[in-house]
């Protein structure tokens, strides 16, 4: 019941507010909808999806939306070849995301956390906008003391970002003869983000305000072409060959722009800002490989294996861009050559060596 100065110099009753740090979240909402369509015969089939995922969060202007479509289909053309092609695309928005870290835009560790029991978060929901168009502080009336108001960092330094992403891959098999299978497949997966931080013109610590972009794209490309061979020899011998090409591309660019010092509030582009200072940087590399695989048994007791690849890399040096690996193993199932018993009911001994 005393009378003491608040954070804005001014003679208040001492008291507390009992749902100060409650009063500041809400019920968040997910909603997720979705249907499917499908059908096919003997030769063909297909299924095609559509997702809506949106969310709100249980900060103020904290929102996430997610739209994605999916396709998986494949055809079988005769009895020799067949085909199937699958991708997933995804269309992702987010804005009011907290920030990380102990920083001074994070609103949940240093700003509603950290609040006193005797501030008003009404009064500040209420009164975050000076008319000066600078932020109303929630801290002590010196200006070392003073941390941001948070609803001013909800509703003005937002993070917003968006997400294009899209995968799949195509396979094709064809089986010329009984035993051999020849099979390719191609893959992607391909995604670009912006991202993007705002401090409003007023903010504390950024007085002049500024804005930070991220712009990433990332994209992988990736083949197997395969051709395998499975046969049985009198019952006795089976035999299993396959060999393999594969080719392995990865690209990922990054650009980041800072734009310091905003010469008008509130209008985020480059021409605003005295300063600009972007990063950019690119890694791209590149994986050839060529692998194969034996496999021979007998009576389904005694097995071999023996595997090999070959790659070439882009991020080796030129004299060592190529190496090879290979690997041999034997087994040899012990218990089928004695009689059967209570005591073993299976034994196996095996061998292996690897590079």
């Amino acid at each position: 019941g005393q009378t003491v100065k608040n954070f804005l110099g001014q003679d208040v009753q001492l008291r507390a507010y009992k749902n100060n740090v409650k009063d500041f979240y809400q019920t968040g909402h997910t909603y997720i909808n979705s249907v499917a369509v499908s059908g096919g015969d003997d030769k063909n089939d297909f299924r095609l999806g559509l997702t809506a995922h949106n969310q709100t969060g249980v900060i103020p202007n904290n929102e996430y939306d997610k739209y994605n479509v999916s396709f998986n289909g494949g055809r079988k053309f005769n009895d020799k070849l067949e085909a199937r092609i699958s991708f997933s695309y995804a269309h992702t928005t987010s804005q009011g995301r907290p920030a990380q870290g102990s920083n001074d835009v994070n609103v949940l560790v240093n700003q509603i956390n950290a609040i006193p029991r005797t501030t008003d978060i009404n009064w500040l929901k209420n009164n975050w906008y000076a008319q000066d168009g600078t932020t109303v502080t929630q801290a002590s009336v010196d200006e070392a003391g003073k941390t941001g108001n948070l609803y001013w960092t909800v509703n003005k330094n937002k993070n917003t970002g968006t997400v294009d992403r899209m995968f799949g891959s195509a396979v094709i098999s064809y089986k010329p003869v009984k035993g051999l299978t020849i099979t390719n497949n191609l893959g992607t997966d391909f995604f670009e983000e912006q991202r993007r931080q705002i401090y409003a013109w007023g903010t504390v610590g950024l007085p002049d305000g500024q804005f930070n972009t991220n712009n990433i794209t990332y994209r992988q490309i990736n083949n197997d072409l395969m051709i395998s061979y499975d046969a049985k020899f009198n019952e006795d011998w089976g035999l299993k060959v396959m060999l393999g090409h594969n080719i392995n591309q990865n690209m990922t660019k990054y650009l980041e722009v800072s734009a310091k010092d905003l010469l008008v509030a509130d209008v985020y582009t480059y021409a605003n800002a005295e300063s600009v200072v972007s990063t950019n940087d690119m890694v791209k590399s590149r994986l050839i490989g060529l692998y194969g695989e034996v496999d021979l048994s007998y009576k389904d007791i005694v097995y071999l294996s023996v595997t090999g690849r070959n790659d070439w890399s882009s991020t080796m040096p030129k004299s060592h861009r190529s190496y090879f690996y290979p690997s041999v193993s034997a087994g040899f199932v012990f218990s089928e050559l004695i009689p059967k018993n209570d005591v073993l009911s299976f034994g196996k001994f095996r061998v292996s060596y690897a590079n």
